[in-house]
């Protein structure tokens, strides 16, 4: 009788794990896959609503309407535009209602780019207010933020201001000089973006380098020497007579007195100057 091979073993064609996980986690499984469709769902419509929304609140605000912008639609970039913007407004009539609209705007818009801009308006509002204390505070937290670089050049040239009302010379000299030397790499883009700001610290650091002018005394007054007097020629004066001359009045009546009797005999008529014999004889001659 032949030998017949027997087998080692049978091979077990049960369900594998994969299967018994899948048999016994099926319920958790369809949850979970309903969940994820419901999340990627919820994100694409609140995506789209949130886009919906930044467009309605951009077209309202570039009307003019920052307030309805800024109830309508909180939290939307345009909300946080039209804040700046409506900050601007109240500064023109009170620049305490600026500062009372931009109180609070860091923390309520963290992600918005134009977060440091706002901050250091608020700043330098504060500044003006003589609130120097809580301006510099402002100023100074956005300088370690790397999305304020474009604006942190403003706020230390405000610092250093600060820092140079309050006595603090170095200070201020080296914040100055941190803006000064923003185009030192010679890069295009960093010219275009600071020019205004370095030219300003330049024109700082040339101010405080600058000598006082020195004191120098008066020299003791000259009196000037009195002009010499032109000698005028006299006015002619009128011709008065003479202390020897007389009135033609008076020289006629002194003329009569001072007659002698000679010319008082050749004055005289013929009658007067002949004898009384004559004048007798004269006097019978003329009778018939």
């Amino acid at each position: 009788m032949e030998d017949t091979p027997t087998p080692i073993a049978e091979i077990d064609h049960g369900p594998s794990k994969f299967e018994v996980f899948l048999e016994e986690n099926q319920k958790k499984l369809i949850i979970l896959a309903v969940a994820v469709f419901l999340g990627v769902l919820a994100y694409v419509f609140f995506s789209g609503y949130g886009e919906m929304q930044e467009q309605q609140a951009s077209a309202k605000m570039q009307t003019g309407e920052y307030q309805a912008t800024i109830q309508e639609y909180p939290g939307t970039k345009s909300a946080a535009a039209a804040t700046i913007f409506l900050a601007d407004e109240k500064a023109q009539s009170s620049n305490q209602e600026g500062i009372d609209q931009l109180q609070g705007f860091g923390t309520q818009f963290t992600d918005y780019p134009g977060t440091p801009s706002a901050t250091v308006r608020l700043g330098l509002r504060l500044l003006d207010e003589g609130k120097t204390d809580e301006a510099e505070a402002q100023l100074s937290s956005v300088l370690d933020s790397e999305e304020a670089a474009y604006i942190a050049p403003l706020a230390k040239l405000a610092l250093g201001d600060i820092a140079l009302k309050n006595g603090n010379k170095e200070k201020a000299k080296t914040l100055y000089t941190e803006v000064s030397k923003l185009d030192q790499d010679g890069s295009t883009e960093a010219i275009d973006t600071f020019s205004g700001f370095i030219s300003q610290a330049k024109a700082r650091l040339n101010l405080m380098n600058a000598k006082a002018p020195r004191e120098v005394q008066p020299k003791p007054a000259v009196t000037p020497a009195a002009p010499e007097a032109d000698k005028a020629e006299p006015a002619e004066q009128p011709a008065t007579p003479e202390a020897n001359e007389q009135p033609q009045e008076e020289k006629a009546a002194d003329t009569e007195q001072a007659d002698t009797p000679a010319d008082a005999d050749k004055n005289a008529t013929p009658e007067e100057n002949s004898t009384p014999e004559e004048n007798q004889e004269k006097n019978s001659q003329v009778k018939p």
